[in-house]
């Protein structure tokens, strides 16, 4: 078992696209500022012949002129003071011979707006990052071949600052068999996948929906 932390600063300068991209810009847009602390347990143990990892993070981040953009305005903007807290789990166990594992991971964040008591977005969930999310994956091993599923959610998102509108929760389910094989001095590797394996429909932004069903096939060599 072990217990670790970290605290920094960090600084976000806007983009390029953020000051100077025609109608959907803003050149008065601050730089971002931030303090960040976390603390994390992890833990790693042996039950039955399979092995098992778990990781327990909470953390806090205090951010000054935090850049979001603004769907009432179609702008980037400050937002003055910001804190996002939350903690974090994640669990996975593996077979004894590596052939099978699965696992989940889980976020519960409180992002919300700290600028100014008595307005309507202030102690509210900031634009667009979920308070919930959630992932869980499995993988089988077969020689060189390994085949994998990783099914993701993401809770609701607001999209005003006072929280009355939002964008649905969503499930994306995706799937892919890779293999790598040795060709003499060098190795070959190959992949197919299916994302979005139902056919979900389903937005990260208003208005713009995300691709249904795609699929990928992906192959190379490794010297």
């Amino acid at each position: 078992m072990r217990v670790r932390g970290s605290y920094g600063k960090s600084f976000h300068a806007p983009s390029f696209n953020d000051l100077h991209y025609p109608g959907f810009s803003n050149p008065l847009l601050k730089p971002e500022r931030s303090t960040s602390v976390d603390v994390g347990l992890l833990s790693e143990l042996k039950i039955f012949g399979f092995r098992q990892s778990l990781e327990l993070t909470y953390f806090h981040l205090d951010t000054r002129d935090k850049i979001l953009f603004d769907l009432t305005v179609f702008l980037p903007r400050n937002i003055g003071h910001s804190t996002s807290s939350g903690v974090e789990f994640r669990y996975e166990i593996v077979s004894g011979n590596g052939l099978l594992g699965w696992g989940g991971s889980y976020s519960l964040v409180e992002a919300v707006n700290k600028t100014t008591p008595g307005d309507q977005a202030y102690g509210k969930q900031l634009l667009f990052i979920p308070e919930k999310s959630g992932k869980l994956w499995m993988w089988v091993s077969f020689g060189s071949w390994r085949a994998t599923m990783a099914h993701n959610v993401v809770g609701r998102r607001y999209i005003t600052d006072d929280n009355e509108t939002f964008l649905d929760s969503f499930g994306i389910l995706n799937v892919s068999l890779s293999c790598r094989l040795p060709l003499g001095f060098v190795k070959g590797y190959g992949k197919v996948e299916a994302n979005n394996a139902f056919n979900k429909d389903f937005q990260v932004f208003p208005s713009y929906p995300m691709p249904r069903r795609t699929y990928r096939a992906t192959f190379g060599v490794e010297f």
